[in-house]
Parts: structure tokens; C-alpha cells; sequence
């Protein structure tokens, strides 16, 4: 059984099955209740505010707004760091949830999931989510780490705000044994309740631990990179796609090479290819926040746009055999990284018997090479140089167009 598919499997299909914090659950649900009456009213209400919830990672709050649109037959709309890619998309599409009916007349709720993060992306933003938040008569939920940084103080007036605390060990234990029972793991129960002790209270945590110790776990059927691209390429089935990734043994950047350089081997459209690219394109863009920021929560959806973003960007499933290839750039990387290593041995070596450093024995090589070519092994034997060297040189010079 794969971490994803456990994941799925054992959320709970009703608040009641909920895990953790129940007295903050019965806090959102009487809110929440509140708020739908108020809703109703044909001139909003001032009083009328969103419910954040913040606490640490791992401990349901945004399942729990799902839950709650389930319960409450509402349309759940979630806007997340990965709905939108600047702050002018983000203000089209929250003016379109207030300008337009739901499909069946259903009460709307929005779900603005990790508000630290979508903040994070432009600056501006707040400012648009601020101004949804005080004049939108749809019910809204927010979930954020810590309610009380710096950057929410200005939410923190409009909103009403039930903290979420790290789930009991007994709390998880209980979850864990459910699951080594039904899936028949036959883990030991010291085990689970080493993990349960271990996940600090992040749920999450604890079930992809239990089942990353299951030697029967999901890389029994590994799926290689190969029928990853597959998934990616020829369905739209998100959760096959992310039970394939899941047990993937590749980096999430090595990944993003091995898309990009597959998407014209797949996609024949002019539209598809640019709508890939352009989801590949986003990715990288949130990689590179993580480097700078340190932030880390946005390898989601940095890894999701370049997996699913590019699998929803065809038209069509396509059922043609693809041969995938390799990321060349992975391929260049790898010859420039060989041929500078080269080129560093050689100075190197130059270097010393011309007394002068590596850096200026790299300006020489050009002139080694005209050397060279009148009498190669009495150069090699000056120099020190293998006889993979001197085809290194070789090359070199030959790369540079200077004589041999």
C-alpha cells in the first residue's frame, strides 16, 4: 500500500470520525453554523467574518473544511499558493466567485488554504484578499501556521480565530493500530507506539512512517521513471499520478528536467506544448522561492505543477507509444562538468611547472596545445601527463580551434 493511498484511505469520511482537537472542531462547526445563517441575509452582515484556523502542519485543518462543505452540501472552492500566478489572476478569480451563482444554487464556501504562503508569492496580496474577506458574502476559511506573525495582523481583525494543537499520542496510536489491523501490516504494537510518540502530533507524519516501515510497503512496486512520465503524459487520473510519484526514487528538479524535455515527444499541439511549458515554467518559479526563502511547504505545489499542471494541460488522453528520452540538459551538464574537471587538471599540472596558479595556466592552454603538437610525448613526460590527459588537451584545443 502506497503513503498516498494510505493517506486516502483512512481520512475520515465525517467530522465525527475526526482525529484530535475536538473541542476547537465544536468551536469552527458553532461559528461555522453562525456564519451560514448569517449568509443567508439579503444585505451582508458586518459582523459577518471568515473562521482561520492555525497550527502546526499534519493536524487536519484544511480536511476539515473539506469535511465541512461535505456535511453541509456547500461548494468548496480552494485557492491555494498554486491556484494563481499573480496577483491580477487572483483578483479575476475572486471576482468571478462573487460576480457568479453556483451551479445548483448551493452555498459557496472558500477555502484560502496556507495564507502565509500565498502572501509570500507578491507583494499586494494581502491587500486583495483583504478586500474579498470584508466584502464577500460567501462563508470563508482560512488556515495559516501561526495566526499571530507579523504579516496576518492585518487578517486578524476579520477574522475569528480557533487555534489547532498537535494531535495526542493516544490519538494517533489509536489510528495506527486501525490501520495495521485492516491492512494487516503486522507491525509490532511497540512500533506504533514508538511512532505515535515520534510524530510530535502531525498525523500526516505518523502514517507515512508506518507505512515507509512496512516491508511490504509501496516501493515493493516501485514504478520507474519511465511509467511515471506515462501517468503524466497519457492521464488526468490525479490520484495514480501522485501514488506513482509517490513512490518515485527521483528529485522533485530531476524530475521537472525529465517533463520538460518529454513534453514535445507527447504533446503535438501548439496549445498543449505552450500550456506545459508554461506550468513547468511556474514550477521552477516556486523552486526558486524555496532556495531563497527556505520555505519549504511550496515543494507541493512546485512538484505539482510540474507533474499535474502538465498532465491537465492535453486536450485529449492519447493512447500512441512514446519513447521517452533522457533530460539532455542533465546529459550537458554532466559532459560540461567532465570537460571543466579536465581542463582544472591540466592548468593544474601546467601550472606548476610554469610556477604560476591554476587560473593562469587555464589562459595558457591555448599555447600548450601548439606545444604539444610538436612532440607530444615530450610534453606529456614535462608535464606529468597521462595519456587521458593528453586526449583531454586534445580536445580542448580542438574545441577552441587552436593548432595541434
Amino acid at each position: 500500500m502506497s503513503i498516498l493511498h494510505a493517506k486516502i484511505h483512512f481520512e475520515p469520511s465525517s467530522i465525527r470520525e475526526f482525529i484530535g482537537n475536538q473541542t476547537a472542531v465544536e468551536q469552527v462547526i458553532r461559528h461555522f453554523h453562525s456564519r451560514m445563517k448569517q449568509s443567508h441575509m439579503p444585505i451582508r452582515p458586518s459582523s459577518l467574518k471568515a473562521i482561520m484556523v492555525y497550527g502546526p502542519p499534519g493536524i487536519g485543518k484544511t480536511l476539515l473544511a473539506r469535511l465541512l462543505a461535505k456535511e453541509n452540501n456547500l461548494e468548496l472552492l480552494e485557492i491555494s499558493a498554486a491556484t494563481f500566478e499573480s496577483g491580477e489572476s487572483l483578483s479575476k478569480i475572486l471576482l468571478s466567485i462573487d460576480s457568479t451563482n453556483t451551479l445548483y444554487g448551493k452555498q459557496r464556501m472558500i477555502l484560502i488554504d496556507d495564507l502565509e504562503s500565498i502572501i509570500s508569492l507578491e507583494k499586494g496580496i494581502s491587500r486583495i484578499l483583504l478586500d474579498f474577506i470584508k466584502k464577500t458574502s460567501s462563508l470563508v476559511y482560512i488556515t495559516c501556521s501561526d495566526a499571530y506573525t507579523k504579516n496576518l495582523v492585518s487578517f486578524r481583525s476579520y477574522c475569528d480565530i480557533i487555534e489547532f494543537k498537535r494531535v495526542s499520542p493516544s490519538d494517533i496510536l489509536t489510528l495506527l493500530k486501525k490501520i495495521n489491523q485492516v491492512e494487516k501490516l503486522q507491525i509490532p504494537e511497540g512500533e506504533l507506539v514508538k511512532i505515535s510518540e515520534q510524530s510530535e502530533g502531525d498525523v500526516r507524519a505518523a502514517i507515512n512512517d508506518l507505512i515507509a516501515r512496512n516491508s511490504n510497503a509501496s516501493r515493493d512496486i516501485k514504478k520507474t521513471v519511465f511509467q511515471a512520465l506515462a501517468l503524466i503524459f497519457k492521464s488526468k487520473d490525479v490520484n495514480a499520478i501522485k501514488s506513482a510519484l509517490s513512490s518515485l526514487d527521483v528529485d522533485p528538479e530531476m524530475l521537472r528536467f525529465w517533463v520538460f524535455d518529454n513534453v514535445t515527444n507527447e504533446y503535438s499541439s501548439l496549445e498543449e506544448i505552450d500550456s506545459a511549458y508554461s506550468k513547468i515554467s511556474r514550477s521552477d518559479i516556486f523552486s526558486a522561492r524555496i532556495i531563497k526563502r527556505q520555505n519549504w511547504k511550496l515543494l507541493r505545489y512546485a512538484v505539482d505543477l510540474a507533474t499535474l499542471g502538465v498532465a491537465f494541460s492535453k486536450k485529449k488522453r492519447s493512447s500512441k507509444f512514446t519513447r521517452y528520452n533522457f533530460p539532455s540538459s542533465i546529459n550537458l551538464l554532466s559532459k560540461l562538468a567532465s570537460k571543466r574537471k579536465m581542463r582544472d587538471t591540466l592548468a593544474k599540472k601546467i601550472g606548476r611547472v610554469v610556477h604560476c596558479s591554476a587560473k593562469e595556466a587555464r589562459v595558457l592552454l591555448p599555447l600548450m596545445c601548439v606545444i604539444a603538437s610538436s612532440n607530444q610525448d615530450r610534453f606529456a613526460e614535462r608535464f606529468g601527463l597521462t595519456q587521458e590527459e593528453i586526449t583531454g588537451l586534445k580536445e580542448y584545443c580542438k574545441n577552441k580551434k587552436a593548432s595541434w
